[in-house]
C-alpha cells in the first residue's frame, strides 16, 4: 500500500536538507511531515513510500527552507546525486536522450506508480510527454514540479545541459492531463552520440 515513490525521490530531499540545513534540518522535515521513517530508509534507494508521505515530505521541505519550489530543485538533483545506480546506467545504456523520452512509460515506472506517462511526439531535440495521475490518485501542483525537475536530466546522463521542460496544460490546475514540451540542443546531442566523444562524456 506504500509502493507510490521510489526513495530516489527522499534521497535527494535528505541529502539536500542535510547539506542546507544539517542534522537539525532533517529532523525538523521528519517532525513536519509526520513520518515516521527513519533518515536511513528515507534514504535508501530500493525502498518505497507512499504519495501521502512524498506529499508531506515536499510540504514540510518547502516550509522549512521558504523555498516553493523545492519539489522541481529534488527533481533536477536526482540524476546528479545518483549517476552511479542502476537505473541511471539502465537509462543511459537506451544510447540518446530522444531514446529515454521514448521509453518514458518504462522510465517513469522506476520513479512513481501514482502516475501514468506517455510519449506524445519524439524528434531529436524535443518531446512532448503526457502525464496523468494513476486511477485512485490526484495531481498536485509539487507533483507536477517534481516532474518537470526530473524530466530535464536525461540529457545530463549524456553530458549535456539540462533539458527546458513547459507544461503547458496542467491536472492539478484543472485539465485533463499534464502535457510537457521538453527541448535540448539536438545539434549537441548528436556531438556527444559519437563513440570517442561518447566516452569523453563519460569519464567527465
Amino acid at each position: 500500500g506504500d509502493h507510490h515513490f521510489a526513495c530516489t525521490l527522499s534521497s535527494v530531499l535528505v541529502r539536500r536538507i542535510r547539506r542546507t540545513m544539517g542534522e537539525e534540518g532533517l529532523m525538523e522535515l521528519l517532525a513536519g511531515s509526520g513520518s515516521k521513517r527513519t533518515v536511513a530508509y528515507l534514504d535508501d534507494l530500493t525502498n518505497w513510500i507512499s504519495y501521502d508521505e512524498a506529499l508531506a515530505l515536499f510540504a514540510a521541505a518547502a516550509e522549512i527552507t521558504g523555498d516553493p519550489q523545492i519539489a522541481r530543485r529534488v527533481g533536477e538533483e536526482t540524476i546528479a546525486q545518483h549517476a552511479g545506480t542502476p537505473v541511471a546506467t539502465l537509462m543511459r545504456s537506451l544510447g540518446s536522450p530522444d531514446e529515454i523520452y521514448r521509453q518514458i512509460t518504462q522510465a517513469g515506472s522506476k520513479f512513481t506508480t501514482a502516475s501514468v506517462l506517455e510519449a506524445i511526439e519524439v524528434a531529436p531535440g524535443r518531446a512532448v510527454i503526457r502525464e496523468a495521475a494513476a486511477p485512485g490518485f490526484e495531481r498536485t501542483i509539487p507533483h507536477c514540479d517534481w516532474a518537470k525537475g526530473l524530466m530535464s536530466q536525461p540529457t545530463c546522463l549524456f553530458g549535456l545541459p539540462p533539458a527546458t521542460v513547459e507544461e503547458t496544460t496542467c491536472q492539478a490546475r484543472g485539465d485533463d492531463a499534464c502535457l510537457y514540451q521538453v527541448t535540448w540542443d539536438a545539434g549537441l546531442a548528436a556531438k556527444t552520440a559519437d563513440p570517442a566523444e561518447h566516452l569523453v562524456v563519460l569519464e567527465a
